[in-house]
């Protein structure tokens, strides 16, 4: 079913006429390709959605980056640096502080007791049941509400500046814009050098892929695999440019700079570019979604399918089923119900309503579509109460589901 917490103005686009589908209708997915907004300061995804932090608040997508919703109420104007979603929750740093929403967006709640006043929040991370915040003033904790934000930053140099947070086997690790990473093995009760000062340069960003850790600098990218301990340089094939972010997506990484977007597929030893259709280089940030990755740059958000990677480093879906409908597909279905399938190629997909004899009552979808997981709504107009089917078709298949209508 959807989510009955989504903002109004998002229902009102989805459900506007007979049938309306959340998936994108491809004018998103050729090469690069321009999806809106500008300024992006960061990117994240909550489900199917789409999030997008820049200068003018936070925006909503469910359909690939098609149409976007805002989702400031609540935020007060400010802009929006950093999104981090656990669960139901989500946490947006702010240049005056931290924010949640436990509806998708449609409302903020001001979260900042403990920090300082007006402070940027450049970084959020939950691990277990803390959630941590990086600021210019150091590292807060507080419980996964953060209702109560507490300073935890005993080991920190004076006067560190925490640029980016990061998590992995029971330890925490912290950037900061000296060049160097810290480590707590306690949630943050003490913090010491994880391995000393990797560059002049400050960190932007922290990733895990296992048990590997990367940071990504001004200048450079390095690898470790000892918690920190020792790195090696992660950087041939890399730009001499400022590095922003790194996102992990199976064994592919892909790495946000000021000359574009870069993959490796080998862990970070060797970098390419993947940046043909990319009018704007200077990305700022990175997310995958339903097989494509998308590009937060200071000129908006772009698109790219992932399927155009080279054929090695193809996400898993590509052996999957040619299509298929979601395992969990709600029944009996209600107006208003969301139809969940995935396709693992790009192709024309059809999905039909047809009746107990065979006679098609409505088509919800007939769109050239990218590999991934996808969703569709209807609302049963003119549908009474009784048994139907549901049909997808692709590339010469079909695959039927069975259903009961009720009102």
């Amino acid at each position: 079913m959807p989510n009955p917490k989504i903002p109004s103005a998002l229902i009102r686009r989805l459900f506007s006429g007979l049938l309306l589908l959340t998936l994108s209708a491809g004018a998103c997915h050729a090469q690069w390709q321009w999806c809106g907004l500008t300024s992006i300061h960061t990117l994240g995804k909550s489900g199917r959605y789409l999030l997008v932090g820049d200068d003018n608040g936070a925006f909503l997508s469910g359909d690939s980056g098609t149409s976007w919703t805002p989702i400031n109420k609540g935020l007060d104007g400010n802009s929006v640096l950093a999104l981090t979603v656990s669960g139901s929750n989500i946490f947006a740093g702010t240049r005056k502080g931290a924010y949640l929403s436990t509806d998708t967006g449609a409302n903020w709640k001001y979260i900042s007791s403990g920090l300082t006043p007006d402070s940027a929040v450049v970084a959020i991370l939950v691990s277990g049941n803390d959630a941590f915040a990086a600021t210019p003033t150091g590292i807060y904790r507080s419980d996964t509400t953060g209702s109560n934000w507490t300073a935890a930053d005993s080991g920190l140099p004076a006067n560190t500046r925490i640029s980016a947070l990061a998590a992995m086997g029971g330890k925490l690790f912290a950037g900061s814009r000296a060049g160097e990473v810290y480590t707590s093995d306690n949630r943050g009760g003490i913090w010491k050098s994880a391995g000393g000062r990797l560059s002049l340069t400050g960190v932007n960003d922290l990733a895990v892929n296992g048990s590997s850790l990367f940071a990504v600098l001004v200048q450079g990218a390095y690898l470790s695999q000892d918690s920190g301990k020792t790195w090696m340089s992660a950087t041939s094939g890399l730009p001499a440019s400022e590095i922003w972010r790194l996102v992990v997506n199976g064994s592919t990484l892909f790495a946000a700079t000021d000359a574009g977007v870069y993959y490796s597929g080998d862990h970070g030893a060797n970098w390419k570019p993947f940046n043909t259709g990319l009018v704007n280089l200077d990305v700022r940030a990175l997310t995958v979604i339903d097989g494509n990755l998308y590009a937060g740059t200071i000129g908006g958000v772009y698109s790219r399918p992932l399927s155009q990677l080279p054929a090695a480093l193809l996400p898993p879906f590509a052996a999957k089923p040619l299509f298929r409908f979601a395992p969990n597909l709600p029944n009996p279905l209600r107006p208003g119900a969301g139809i969940d399938f995935s396709t693992a190629r790009p192709g024309m997909v059809d999905l039909e309503i047809r009746d107990g004899r065979g006679r098609k009552i409505a088509t919800l979808l007939h769109s050239n579509l990218p590999a991934g997981a996808h969703q569709a709504f209807f609302m049963g107009s003119g549908m009474t109460t009784g048994a139907y089917a549901l049909v997808l078709r692709s590339r010469g298949s079909v695959r039927t589901r069975g259903f009961e209508f009720r009102r």
